[in-house]
């Protein structure tokens, strides 16, 4: 990906983590997932370099970089994510697959996360689905009458 077209976005509750040096993973990771699903992101994304940890969304086909974390927090942020998607936090060379439910504002909010090992480390693509239910009346579906 061509980054010259990569954005940065700042997120005022998530400064105080890139400042940091070392992190706490737990209140990372609920913190940044509940600023991108108020954002409406798509997708975040993790995105391991030589010298630390990209942290990306995906907001109406955008992508913005929102940080960067040292190498020191990478492997905690990862193993956290893994642990709840229900995934093998031991498990480094096959590509892994989870969810995540997660409660915001009321609604569901369904992360599907993908793990896959690159040259630099665990990528980490998580992708974000509210869950509504839409209740309709059958009449209401555009039915034709004999289908009705």
């Amino acid at each position: 990906m061509d980054t010259a077209q990569i954005q940065t976005l700042n997120i005022p509750e998530l400064t105080p983590f890139f400042s940091a040096g070392v992190i706490d993973p737990i209140k990372f990771t609920n913190t940044l997932f509940n600023e991108a699903i108020k954002m409406r992101a798509s997708d975040i994304f993790f995105e391991p370099t030589k010298t630390n940890l990209l942290v990306r969304v995906k907001i109406d086909g955008v992508l913005y970089e929102v940080g960067k974390l040292p190498l020191e927090s990478y492997t905690q942020v990862v193993s956290r994510i893994k642990v709840m998607a229900e995934l093998d936090p031991s498990e480094k060379r096959k590509v892994q697959e989870g969810k995540i439910n997660v409660e915001h504002e009321g609604a569901i909010v369904n992360l599907r996360v993908e793990v896959a090992n690159t040259i630099n480390g665990e990528l980490v693509v998580i992708r974000i689905h509210e869950k509504k239910t839409i209740v309709m009346p059958l009449e209401e579906l555009g039915f034709s009458p004999t289908a009705y």
